[in-house]
């Protein structure tokens, strides 16, 4: 009784949020070339440290992207990580990252074309290459980190590279 309970207040603390993570984590389908965007916001990490949301996130996330698949055989990811702060990277966010991580390279292979981080903070370059080691190489090659003046920081091989 009591894990029908604990799923039922997941599924609620789910639902209460999931308007504003709407705000953080939608898609777009653009008709010419046929292939669908991704925008996320780094407060997205918010939402990943609050245990009753992880698993509702993630089976968010991967409907959303099984639907868009319908449509296209590809997608763009745009990530801003601006707002990004230390605080915000916890046990949760990493276990939560790395569920994700392994759903879009298990689930979804061959579908990510580019996923392009702008407004990347030396901070958040920092962590992202510990983010690196979980990546498979194709997918460490189709990342661009872009920095707040638009500049482009690091494409493909960004562990190999120095700041």
């Amino acid at each position: 009784m009591s894990a029908v309970v604990s799923d039922n207040k997941k599924n609620l603390a789910f639902l209460a949020a999931k308007p504003v993570i709407d705000k953080s984590f939608y898609y777009k389908l653009q008709e010419n070339p046929k292939k669908s965007v991704f925008i996320m916001n780094v407060d997205l990490l918010k939402f990943m440290n609050i245990k009753e949301i992880q698993d509702g996130l993630i089976q968010h996330m991967d409907e959303t992207i099984a639907e868009v698949l319908k449509h296209s055989s590809v997608f763009n990811i745009y990530i801003d990580v601006g707002n990004f702060k230390t605080k915000l990277v916890s046990k949760n966010a990493i276990s939560v990252i790395k569920q994700l991580i392994k759903l879009f390279q298990d689930k979804y292979p061959d579908t990510l074309e580019k996923c392009t981080i702008i407004n990347t903070p030396k901070v958040f370059r920092f962590l992202f290459k510990i983010i690196y080691l979980f990546l498979d190489d194709v997918t460490r090659k189709k990342i661009i980190l872009v920095g707040k003046n638009n500049e482009i920081l690091q494409t493909g091989e960004f562990a190999k590279t120095s700041d």
